[in-house]
């Protein structure tokens, strides 16, 4: 802790034996790292400590905690996405002042096109030109989202006690931390099987790239074609 602070890194540190984390966890007790926190964030702690021992904690996992492999934002992942497509700057530019649903909209749209275009294929219908743009969507999403890698926020939150968790991400780093802790997932709505905890994706995943959420109406309530999803969120919120 001293070492750390005076030099404004973090450090961690890697045991190999069981012996060898009980001593350092044993280290760790004697002493009161907790006293750097502000009371309130102090409190706010041990009320999720209590709620974690307690089997009442269930995680709300966003993209914020991909930063640390270096994975985008719904936001830097659609100006890449626009990249992809062949957008020139000034539209790049363009785009990035929509709102985030019409940037993906429009991003289908101008994907569909160059498809249409490189296949030679006269896709006329809208509904099979938005079908078209939509898969190609999602393509160069999983191509980028997809990575084994997962950061020391991935592991610290696969570690911690909790039955459930419920993600906006598709990709699978939350996944394999809870797989390198020992812990049996339950990845829903793809897996019905009984397991030590479950992982609900509401905006699909790469492993089932037909899921993956990138467009949908923004005066349509989410869960309007996933009742079921949307139902497990809102028991959550009410129960947990």
């Amino acid at each position: 802790y001293d070492f750390a602070g005076k030099r404004s890194i973090d450090v961690v540190l890697v045991t190999y034996a069981r012996r060898m984390y009980s001593a350092a966890q044993a280290a760790r007790r004697s002493y009161d790292g907790w006293a750097l926190l502000p009371p309130r964030l102090r409190s706010v702690s041990s009320d999720l400590a209590r709620l974690a021992a307690q089997g009442q904690l269930v995680l709300f996992l966003g993209s914020g905690i991909n930063r640390g492999v270096a994975l985008p934002g719904w936001t830097e992942l659609l100006s890449e996405l626009a990249i992809a497509a062949d957008l020139p700057p000034h539209e790049v530019r363009q785009l990035r002042s929509l709102a985030l649903t019409d940037q993906a909209k429009v991003l289908q749209h101008r994907l569909a096109t160059l498809c249409n275009a490189a296949d030679s294929c006269d896709a006329s219908d809208v509904e099979e030109l938005q079908l078209l743009g939509e898969c190609e969507l999602q393509r160069l999403a999983v191509a980028r989202l997809n990575t084994s890698r997962y950061s020391v926020t991935h592991a610290l939150l696969g570690a911690l006690p909790h039955e459930a968790a419920v993600t906006t991400n598709s990709d699978l780093c939350y996944d394999a931390a809870c797989v390198a802790a020992g812990i049996d997932l339950n990845v829903l709505p793809y897996d019905m099987r009984t397991s030590q905890r479950w992982l609900l994706k509401l905006h699909g995943d790469v492993n089932h790239p037909e899921d993956i959420i990138l467009t949908y109406s923004s005066t349509a309530p989410y869960g309007t074609d996933r009742q079921a999803l949307s139902g497990i969120v809102q028991a959550l919120l009410i129960t947990k």
